[in-house]
């Protein structure tokens, strides 16, 4: 993604950091050429229209206060089960448990395939719980994890399956520092279907593709590949019914342009059912997609202003039907208290009325509420002291995940926030 960023991971423990420098890690580069599909026909080259957002208004969430409530210490909540269970991770990475959001409380339930490895990633719907395991806790960009195997639960019936596993057996290739042996990204559909973005080897060279995984056929199949990682990366993706979304990193260094790795970032649209790839943009910059119905949430960075030595991202939403793209977060919108156009928001989340992102610097107590066009202010810290520094980590269906960090660490704490009541 973006050059100079891994510094907003800092206000977070050691768990939370290792997560988010593998996300920073994997956007670090740039990739080139019109992705083929198997099964697909190439995507056009017209990119969807762009159009102008305007700013929203600012609005104070109002709940009780048994709305808010803190999540045990050194829990990580990772995924959704069903209206009311969440899956959680705690440190040492070696099982998921179920957390109740009604009962508030936390049961181990599943563990790692493999004992040797930790738990990297999940993704779950409420039949089937995914998850990647890795050969190491700790991120060594020197030393990169190459073994790796991807798990399947089903809820339901206790059946356990391996959905993939890693085809290298060696980390000794010349690949450029954002590109990994592990799989980027994972997403998981109502319909039992999983994508995910992985590194493979091919005629001598890594590539990056997008794979599909279809729990209830158990088949696999390739919906896209791009070349050598050292001209294009694919490395985040998502999925919503018939529709798959991915980025592709590409192109010349962008450093001048935009401070970023490289100079383009398009999206990609596939539909399961006619087989075709539609390219929504061209040669500009967007990545980390997050579907939900006929809408996609996901970061842009704009070409730089002059004087700008840090990136700026923004939050956009693309509406799937009107095939327009809008910018609904950036340096001018009313959540942010002063015009600050060198901040990096990243990991937008989309539901059936909020959007919801990260801040690397400053206060993060907004969403936004793209049906009344607003900000929702949903926790204004009154209870803390002035110099924590609150970020929206996750949001779900019915709840906000914030995180608040203050200077005496053990008083830094993780807050679920009820959303249904507003």
């Amino acid at each position: 993604m973006v050059k100079n960023s891994a510094e907003q991971a800092g206000r977070r423990s050691t768990f939370t950091l290792i997560f988010f420098l593998t996300f920073l890690i994997l956007n670090l580069t740039g990739c080139n050429s019109v992705p083929a599909a198997r099964n697909a026909t190439p995507a056009e080259k017209e990119s969807w229209t762009v159009v102008e957002g305007e700013q929203g208004a600012v609005q104070k969430a109002t709940r009780q206060d048994s709305d808010i409530f803190a999540v045990p210490a050194q829990t990580f909540i990772k995924s959704k089960l069903s209206d009311h269970l969440l899956l959680a991770v705690k440190s040492d990475l070696k099982d998921i448990y179920t957390y109740d959001v009604e009962k508030q409380s936390l049961t181990k339930f599943l563990a790692v395939k493999n004992s040797d490895k930790f738990i990297k990633k999940i993704v779950s719907n409420t039949e089937w719980i995914v998850w990647l395991e890795t050969e190491d806790l700790v991120l060594d960009t020197g030393n990169k994890s190459f073994q790796w195997q991807m798990v399947g639960h089903n809820v339901r019936n206790g059946e356990e399956i391996i959905l993939d596993q890693s085809s290298f057996r060696s980390n000794d290739y010349d690949i450029p520092l954002p590109v990994n042996y592990t799989p980027d990204d994972m997403a998981i559909s109502k319909e039992n279907k999983v994508v995910y973005c992985r590194t493979d080897i091919e005629d001598s060279k890594i590539i990056s593709e997008v794979i599909l995984y279809d729990l209830n056929a158990k088949s696999k199949s390739v919906i896209v590949k791009a070349g050598d990682v050292h001209d294009e990366l694919i490395a985040t993706c998502g999925i919503y019914g018939d529709s798959i979304v991915w980025n592709k990193f590409y192109g010349p260094d962008g450093t001048e342009q935009r401070l970023t790795w490289t100079l383009y970032s398009d999206l990609y649209l596939y539909n399961l059912r006619t087989q075709k790839t539609e390219r929504l943009t061209v040669n500009d910059y967007y990545y980390d997609p997050c579907l939900y119905e006929n809408r996609m949430a996901a970061i842009h960075i704009p070409l730089k202003e002059e004087g700008m030595d840090a990136c700026n991202t923004e939050i956009v939403m693309a509406n799937l039907e009107d095939k327009t793209i809008k910018t609904v977060v950036d340096e001018n919108s009313p959540c942010y208290d002063v015009v600050e156009n060198q901040m990096v928001r990243h990991q937008p989340r989309i539901n059936n009325r909020y959007i919801s992102w990260y801040n690397n610097a400053g206060s993060g107590r907004f969403i936004f509420d793209y049906q009344k066009n607003q900000f929702l202010e949903v926790y204004d810290g009154a209870t803390d002291t002035p110099d924590n520094t609150m970020t929206i980590w996750e949001m779900f269906d019915n709840y906000v995940m914030m995180y608040i960090n203050n200077d005496d660490k053990e008083k830094s704490k993780t807050l679920m926030i009820d959303m249904r009541e507003i």
